[in-house]
């Protein structure tokens, strides 16, 4: 397909598209109004990247968090922990359950930073701010608790290592004997023991110098905490020098080895205690991984249903929805639905495409061309009547047979109004109806029915008392009479051949309306006798494989295949001819005036344009005003687009049961 064919499909399945687009739309906006309103409480964290009992225990921090993206991910997902969701439903008094309350929450780690949003949605604005605050401080307490317990973890396997250094460096005191070693291993002791002290009292300290906010206090604090470093460091030299008097006591070839030992240990009992000391201090300290950074605020403004948003999206659902119905109803429609179409299927030039009309609902059928002279399509007939005058250049065309694939295409009002335009033209006309199932002359003329063809062909009426005459006089009428009962044979007969070769001598054109190829054999027997095929197919009705099959009865018997007309086709949906709205309205202004002059309806002088004579319809139909045929194809449309709307709004309302207003 090229550009314009997709235009083109775009153009006839308009309203398809339209109504796609106005029923998505307006139910994106129904549902979205229909919802409850939801609110969000949105609440920000921020993960440090230490832990301070497992840096000082000598572990790596965030140890198995080589890349921090997925350490701060780790983190978001301990915020949705099931044990976090019951703390907080305790805190608040839930009615509901720990996987309902994490179905409401949201927690996304911010890129590039230490960031973690938790969102909340609830019913109010209050409680979905509450229940964010809430997990919040859930979370930072629960990683609070668990930092310290990694920092008291560290701090009793410190402390059982300081007891082992302070236990050695007393033995090894005891070792050294030697005068006054006693004394001195006693001495060693207290300043253990004032060690000991010194570290609890600077512990206590500087717990209080980050918890004070007052300017004078604090200076004093720091004070406090300089003198008791100064005495600590004063404790731990003596420690020291202490150990080394005792091997000096002693013997000195068996202290020297000891006073090596002492000094190591007094050493590590040093950075223990140090140790010690700072994880103490933490230990106080300690707020967790993480600490709120924004508390989720009382936010009025509903997150959801938005309808305006909705409306959009619908409104571009919609669209590509309708266009997707379109293109599929077009791919599923194999009716005819352009010019083009109908002369590569009949492989014949299309002579005529003529507007469609909408019958009133006293009218079945019109004789256009008398009762609207002045419209498209009365315009259309005698372009129509141009082309088969144009392709009979040579005069050796006489007898047209005009027929239809299928029942219901038009036939027989073309051959009518066929007839007629070339009546009005000054040439002599016989309208022969061999259709003697559904005859319909009468629907056109003031004409009997029951007195024809079949008549004449039996023997029971001349041809000449046959013909029924109308008031234009250049047209007369041969209607099928009494249903004979072998149709096809009867058509077929030599004295069918003779009856159109006598019409031939006293006419200029024999215009002959036959039934349907498809329908019965009446339509292939005729085409024998006649001297060309005139096929009329009806847009949007008319089909590929019965315009094929239609085409291959004629071949068979050997038709020659005039050309086409296209009956119905407006030029919005593919037709070839433009001209209607310019001339249409020409000719209804000049006919209608004229109209108005002579005061009848349904007569028309052609003095002025075709010829001397005037043709007037003896049956006066009132004027009716002209309305635009259903669009091509509407019927597979509406029903191709009435499955879809209902699988789509079963889908929507299952997955909306499932989800809430899932989709926007």
């Amino acid at each position: 397909m090229e550009l314009k064919d997709y235009l083109r499909v775009i153009w006839i399945r308009k309203w398809l598209i339209i109504t796609a687009v106005v029923v998505v739309t307006a139910t994106a906006v129904v549902v979205s109004r229909s919802q409850a309103s939801v609110y969000q409480g949105v609440a920000t964290i921020l993960i440090s990247e230490q832990d301070t009992g497992a840096t000082l225990a000598g572990a790596a921090a965030f140890a198995g968090y080589a890349d921090p993206e997925r350490g701060l991910q780790t983190e978001a997902e301990l915020m949705q922990l099931r044990p976090l969701a019951e703390r907080v439903i305790r805190k608040l008094d839930l009615r509901t359950i720990p996987d309902a309350l994490m179905g409401q929450v949201t927690v996304a780690a911010v890129a590039q930073t230490n960031l973690v949003t938790l969102s909340v949605t609830d019913s109010t604005p209050q409680r979905a701010a509450e229940i964010a605050n809430a997990l919040a401080g859930v979370y930072v307490e629960w990683s609070r608790d668990q930092k310290r317990a990694s920092i008291t973890n560290a701090l009793d396997e410190v402390d059982a290592r300081l007891s082992e250094a302070k236990l050695e460096i007393l033995d090894l005191g005891k070792k050294m004997n030697g005068p006054g070693s006693s004394d001195l291993q006693r001495q060693l002791g207290d300043a253990v023991s004032q060690q000991e002290t010194l570290m609890d009292t600077l512990v206590r300290l500087s717990a209080d110098e980050q918890n004070e906010t007052n300017a004078v206090k604090l200076a004093s604090i720091r004070s406090q905490i300089a003198s008791t470093q100064r005495q600590l460091a004063d404790v731990r030299a003596k420690i020291l020098d202490l150990g080394s008097r005792l091997g000096s006591a002693g013997d000195a070839s068996n202290n020297k080895e000891l006073v090596a030992q002492l000094q190591i240990a007094t050493n590590l009992y040093a950075t223990l205690a140090q140790n010690a000391e700072t994880l103490k201090v933490s230990e106080q300290l300690a707020v967790g991984s993480g600490s709120v950074v924004e508390s989720a605020a009382i936010e009025p403004g509903r997150v959801s249903p938005n309808p305006s948003r909705n409306g959009a999206l619908g409104l571009a659902a919609g669209l590509v929805f309708g266009l997707g119905i379109a293109f599929l109803a077009e791919y599923m429609d194999n009716t005819i639905k352009s010019t083009e179409e109908a002369q590569k299927l009949f492989g014949a030039p299309v002579l005529g495409n003529i507007p469609g009309e909408q019958m009133g609902p006293d009218e079945k059928r019109r004789l256009t061309i008398v009762e609207r002279p002045g419209s498209r399509a009365a315009e259309a007939y005698r372009g129509l009547r141009n082309s088969i005058e144009f392709v009979n250049f040579e005069r050796d065309i006489k007898t047209v047979l005009v027929t239809s694939a299928a029942p219901g295409e038009g036939k027989s009002t073309v051959s009518a109004n066929l007839a007629v335009s070339l009546a009005m033209a000054g040439s002599k006309v016989v309208l022969l109806n061999c259709d003697f199932r559904r005859p319909t002359t009468d629907e056109f003329f003031d004409v009997d029915n029951h007195i024809g063809l079949s008549d004449v062909l039996a023997g029971r009426m001349s041809l000449e008392a046959a013909l029924q005459s109308t008031s234009g006089g250049n047209l007369v009428v041969l209607t099928p009479g009494t249903m004979p009962p072998n149709p096809s044979e009867l058509l077929g007969s030599q004295k069918m051949v003779d009856l159109v070769g006598s019409l031939k001598e006293t006419h200029d054109w024999i215009i002959v309306d036959s039934p349907p190829l498809l329908a019965v054999a009446d339509a292939a027997a005729s085409a024998r006798w006649t001297d060309g095929v005139l096929v009329v197919t009806r847009a949007g009705v008319s089909t590929h494989p019965t315009a094929t099959n239609g085409r291959d009865i004629l071949d068979k018997v050997g038709a020659r295949i005039l050309g086409v007309v296209v009956w119905g086709l407006d030029e919005s949906h593919g037709g070839s001819h433009g001209y209607g709205g310019y001339y249409g309205g020409y000719y209804s202004e000049y006919y209608g005036g004229k109209q108005a002059d002579s005061g009848a309806r349904g007569t028309l002088d052609v003095s002025a344009t075709e010829g001397p004579r005037e043709f007037t319809m003896p049956d006066e139909r009132g004027s009716r005003r002209g309305m635009r045929a259903w669009p091509t194809g509407w019927r597979l449309g509406l029903a191709a687009f009435t499955a879809v709307v209902v699988v789509f709004s079963v889908v929507l309302l299952l997955l909306n049961a499932w989800l809430g207003w899932f989709a926007f």
